[in-house]
């Protein structure tokens, strides 16, 4: 049985607080769209033809195939929505619109000393035609022009640790600049969205601190900022896994679910119809419910369905999953 958890409304405010300054770093698969984790091998991002060319292998064994269609029917009701995940199916694009536009009200709350860094391997050269059909969608949803103000590093992520070593990188540089600046007097909001491969937190800075929790990481990023900074951070780790009624585990970058929009927009003091508690960390809430297939899941044969499971993985960009 899957419990809804209880909800609140919260105060409204109409802009942010004056001198508040606002950086998001921006994680893109398993955030604004969802990601099938699929261990030592590349995702498999969640798009309408991907799990078109699924359905059309019910009967046959392929474990990725099972896994999308499992996906599918996976209730969204603990994460405060009444669907499943094939609400946040993404285009052709890779980029589900509904969670653009719920990134696009973040950035609206967070208000005009906004800076959105792409933190994802979009980021990265052999991408920048994806990441300029990003921020048109971004700016389509705001209805206004936008573009990244930066971009975080471009190195090797293999894993979680590497991606919060390089997001920490970043932010240390970035307020070292703004010590020395007027606006380094202005309290910085640094919200962090990402999926962190699609796996709990479980590992190790260079530093020897352990990061087990999302709570753990917004501690070290904190860190980074120095101590003359007057920073928030809060870390939204978009990730979730189960055990399907077939015996498949499933894990997936989840996306922007309402209750992860819920736990960046509070953060952001911004104003959300249905506000839920803070995200509790994946780390602490295994979630091991078995689901049953709906019965518009009916098995059926279909000669023209390709076995080539390349056709629904997603191009390499570097990470296992990010």
């Amino acid at each position: 049985m899957v419990i809804r958890p209880f909800r609140h409304r919260m105060a409204r405010r109409a802009t942010p607080a004056e001198g508040e300054e606002t950086l998001i770093l921006l994680d893109v698969d398993g955030v604004l769209n969802v990601g099938l984790h699929d261990a030592g091998r590349r995702p498999v991002v969640f798009t309408h033809d991907n799990l078109r060319l699924a359905r059309r292998m019910v009967g046959r064994i392929d474990p990725v195939a099972q896994r999308l269609r499992e996906v599918a029917a996976r209730s969204l009701e603990h994460h405060g929505e009444d669907d499943t995940y094939e609400k946040l199916v993404a285009d052709t694009d890779d980029l589900s619109e509904l969670l653009v536009s719920r990134l696009a009200r973040l950035i609206r709350a967070a208000g005009p000393a906004c800076h959105v860094v792409l933190s994802s391997t979009w980021r990265n050269p052999q991408h920048a035609e994806q990441a300029r059909q990003l921020e048109n969608c971004i700016a389509k949803h705001l209805d206004r022009p936008f573009a990244f103000s930066a971009r975080t590093a471009i190195r090797p992520e293999p894993g979680a640790m590497d991606r919060l070593e390089c997001l920490g990188e970043y932010i240390s540089e970035f307020c070292q600049k703004r010590a020395s600046a007027e606006n380094g007097r202005r309290r910085l909001r640094i919200l962090v969205v990402d999926d962190f491969c699609a796996t709990p937190l479980s590992c190790r800075s260079s530093q020897g601190s352990f990061i087990d929790c999302s709570q753990a990481a917004e501690d070290f990023l904190q860190a980074q900022a120095g101590a003359k900074s007057i920073v928030l951070v809060r870390v939204v780790h978009t990730v979730e896994s189960w055990v399907a009624f077939s015996g498949n585990s499933v894990a997936v970058g989840c996306g922007l679910t309402m209750q992860h929009f819920s736990n960046a927009m509070q953060f952001l003091d911004g104003c959300c119809d249905d506000i839920m508690p803070r995200t509790p960390s994946p780390e602490a809430t295994h979630n091991t419910v078995t689901l049953k297939h709906p019965s518009i899941y009916r098995k059926r044969r279909c000669s023209g369905a390709s076995s080539a499971l390349q056709r629904m993985r997603k191009r390499h960009r570097g990470c296992v999953a990010c």
